[in-house]
C-alpha cells in the first residue's frame, strides 16, 4: 500500500496523538478553536486517504473489517457514491 499523504519537513511530527493534543492545548481562545478545527479536518482527510488506499489495495479481509467499523462505513459510502462495488 502506498502512503497517499505527503510529508512536510517544515514541521516536527508529534510522536502520537497525545503529543499532538498537548501542542494544540498551548493555544487559547480563537487560536485554540481554529487549531483544533484544522487538526480535525486534517485527521479526517488523512483517514479518508488511507481508507481509499486500503480499498484500492483490496483491504476487504473480514478480520480487518471487523476491527475497523469506520472502514466498513467508508466502504458503504464508497458503494453508495458508485466508487466501488461490494466485494471489490
Amino acid at each position: 500500500m502506498n502512503n497517499p499523504i505527503p510529508k512536510s519537513n517544515l514541521w516536527a511530527t508529534p510522536i502520537n496523538l497525545e503529543s499532538l493534543y498537548a501542542q494544540l492545548d498551548q493555544y487559547t481562545g480563537e487560536q485554540a478553536a481554529l487549531a483544533m478545527h484544522v487538526a480535525m479536518l486534517t485527521m479526517n482527510t488523512c483517514h479518508k486517504l488511507v481508507a481509499d488506499e486500503m480499498l484500492k489495495a483490496g483491504a476487504t479481509d473480514p478480520a480487518v473489517l471487523a476491527n475497523d467499523p469506520q472502514l466498513l462505513a467508508d466502504i458503504a459510502e464508497a458503494e453508495l457514491l458508485g466508487l466501488c462495488k461490494a466485494g471489490d
